[in-house]
């Protein structure tokens, strides 16, 4: 899952990390049906949302690998903003979410060395019933 960009369209990255509390935008393929239906190969019109729900999950651990956000009916996880179709693209979904604050203890990106060396400090987590995927990014520390 490719993260698409702040709302200024600038891609995410060591040199331009995502601030708290800004909306990021993350592209994926596959996540099926929408609603109302849009016809297989044909670019949305508009935003068009996913028929499935998806759930987010963050990881705060420096460098982490992508995981399943819980499916808890308890302690259910975060949905995002908009999970759906991007206009203009065939096949093309978004996820919009909003970047979290980030816990005391969190490191910088960028900090450490050799295998120690944080390139990412927030990895963001989408998952639905049968699959998930994730992104890390970096996230400014005040």
């Amino acid at each position: 899952m490719p993260l698409g960009g702040d709302a200024n369209g600038r891609l995410v990255s060591t040199a331009n990390p995502a601030l708290v509390g800004e909306e990021l935008v993350a592209y994926a393929v596959g996540l099926g049906a929408t609603n109302p239906t849009v016809q297989t190969g044909q670019p949305a019109t508009q935003p068009t949302p996913t028929a499935e729900t998806f759930r987010l999950s963050f990881n705060f651990e420096a460098n982490a690998l992508p995981s399943a956000p819980p499916l808890s009916q308890v302690n259910p996880a975060p949905i995002p903003l908009f999970t759906g179709l991007a206009p203009g693209y065939p096949g093309l979904y978004q996820i919009n979410f909003v970047v979290p604050n980030m816990p005391a203890g969190s490191r910088a990106c960028g900090s450490g060395q050799g295998l120690d060396l944080v390139n990412t400090n927030l990895t963001v987590n989408v998952g639905g019933r049968t699959s998930f995927d994730g992104a890390a990014i970096c996230v400014s520390l005040p």
